[in-house]
């Protein structure tokens, strides 16, 4: 059979992504970077959708494509170096440390990569924004955030750096993506800008307003007052 007329490696698997509301996106084979651009998605963030037409035409135009799935909009992922995949750091030990002091992280869906890295899909509050960083939080403990993307299974990336030898990432459960416990979700807080902590310390006027008017009311019942 002609490869070019042979359904595209990841297309199915894809496509059960965005049915189960995750949107993804085609990203290039060996970069953690989307095939798409503002040219091809109306500015939308990677070109990421749930439009299973879309995909379609995506995964065909770019065949090898992997699967990349934002983070952000209540969603991020904790990336866990092990040394059982090559990796200098223990970032599993790292991992370990944090919850022997704040608590254990629920049970939570979980893939690994070609490089023995564990990654954590968790959620948090819609409105927090988690900051992308690395080893900040713990060595080894990788944070994926707002504005950012990680690849999900049944994406493949090379077993080493300048290896032409591909592992494909897999599950290693399937459990639901849990929230996040809340001190390890305000660690990996964005800090807030100057204009949001203006914001928020805004006093609404009107509410000062009935309220003042509530307590010389002696029709409103404390409740109300309140």
């Amino acid at each position: 059979m002609d490869d070019r007329t042979r359904t595209p490696p990841r297309l199915p698997t894809a496509l059960q992504y965005a049915e189960r509301g995750y949107p993804i996106f085609p990203a290039k084979l060996g970069l953690k970077e989307s095939h798409k651009r503002a040219l091809y998605s109306g500015g939308v963030r990677y070109g990421a959708t749930i439009d299973p037409v879309q995909i379609r035409k995506d995964f065909w135009k770019w065949r090898n494509a992997n699967i990349g799935l934002p983070t952000g909009n209540g969603r991020f992922a904790i990336d866990v170096d092990t040394l059982a995949g090559g990796h200098r750091v223990d970032g599993a030990a790292g991992l370990a440390a944090l919850e022997a002091k704040h608590g254990p992280i629920p049970p939570t869906s979980q893939s690994i990569s070609p490089t023995g890295s564990v990654h954590y899909h968790l959620r948090c509050p819609l409105g927090v924004k988690i900051k992308g960083s690395e080893s900040e939080i713990a060595p080894g403990v990788d944070v994926l955030g707002d504005g950012q993307m990680i690849l999900v299974p049944n994406s493949i990336a090379r077993i080493a750096k300048g290896s032409e030898v591909f592992g494909a990432y897999r599950w290693l459960n399937r459990l639901p993506m849990a929230m996040a416990p809340e001190w390890l979700w305000k660690l990996c807080e964005k800090p807030k800008s100057k204009q949001e902590r203006e914001e928020d310390n805004v006093i609404n006027v009107d509410k000062v307003i009935d309220a003042l008017d509530a307590a010389t009311n002696d029709n409103v019942d404390e409740d109300t007052w309140h």
